[in-house]
């Protein structure tokens, strides 16, 4: 009797260490995949969304899109262990407090330079600029990198790529101006110009583009040759009859003003409004 109890004992007492030991193997199972996934690159889906080891709310058609070569989460992903510490926990941060838009390169890459991580910003701007050439965010971007080092030939040959690429998007040629005014390279706006009408003589737009540039400098003369180059290219545009109208009125030549915006009011009932309210707001403000 003492002997069957006693193997009552064994039983139960080797099937509660059993339980012991299936208890400490889960828990050394689930410390492990924390483990794991504390050291894990993390994947950037979106601003505001972190995932780790797929642990996402996101459906399978969003993971999927994520997943596609050209979105900046597949970019970040493969290239995360050319980024340093500092820089990986920088873009987490990043996404973690911004709010819940799409977020592109060109953007990763503003963020980054803004916070002295130049190098990787001129990475993720330039892969940003492969995967779009129309991407002018990135190109500014890379333009500020550039101009910080004194690299202002590098940023040259790579607008002027971009422009020859791109050379009927016209408001290219007025963010650029713009951002290398703003810089102080007043030269180097007009010598952007003068690469988009040797690239494109036809292109009216550009001229457009380059007298409102030179307007706004309160270059007034040039701007009234570019806009008669202009109509040398087109007689019957009205824009440029408009554009000269403008810009005498600007500079006190009421005759010659009046002149031009008579020509454009024929060709544009949409202008002729328009002049009509300039005429009245001038007339006020004298």
């Amino acid at each position: 009797m003492n002997g069957v109890f006693l193997m009552k004992i064994k039983i139960f007492s080797s099937y509660k260490n059993w339980g012991i030991h299936a208890l400490l193997i889960f828990v050394i199972f689930l410390v492990g995949i924390n483990t794991w996934d504390s050291i894990r690159p993390m994947k950037i889906n979106r601003p505001g969304d972190i995932s780790i080891l797929g642990k996402s709310s996101k459906t399978n058609f969003e993971m999927t899109r994520l997943e596609s070569p050209d979105h900046p989460s597949s970019f970040l992903k493969r290239e995360w262990s050319h980024f340093g510490p500092e820089v990986r926990s920088f873009i987490g941060k990043y996404v973690f407090e911004i709010s819940e838009e799409e977020i592109t390169l060109a953007e990763i890459g503003e963020l980054l330079y803004e916070n002295g991580y130049k190098n990787a910003a001129q990475e993720i701007a330039e892969k940003a600029l492969l995967n779009d050439p129309t991407d002018i965010q990135a190109l500014i971007v890379l333009g500020k990198i550039y101009l910080d080092s004194g690299k202002l030939e590098d940023f040259r040959y790579k607008y002027r790529e971009f422009l020859f690429r791109n050379h009927d998007g016209n408001d290219y040629y007025k963010i650029l101006a713009n951002f290398l005014n703003e810089v102080g390279d007043f030269e180097q706006a007009r010598s952007l110009f003068e690469f988009g009408i040797e690239i494109s003589p036809q292109n009216i737009q550009v001229r457009y583009a380059y007298g409102d540039f030179l307007e706004v400098n309160d270059l007034y003369y040039e701007a009234i040759n570019l806009y008669l180059m202009a109509l040398s290219l087109n007689e019957k545009d009205a824009e440029a009859y408009f554009k000269l109208g403008e810009v005498y009125q600007k500079i006190g030549e009421k005759d010659k003003s009046d002149y031009f915006f008579n020509i454009a009011s024929q060709f544009s009932q949409d202008l002729a409004e328009v002049i009509r309210e300039l005429k009245t707001i001038f007339l006020e403000s004298s």
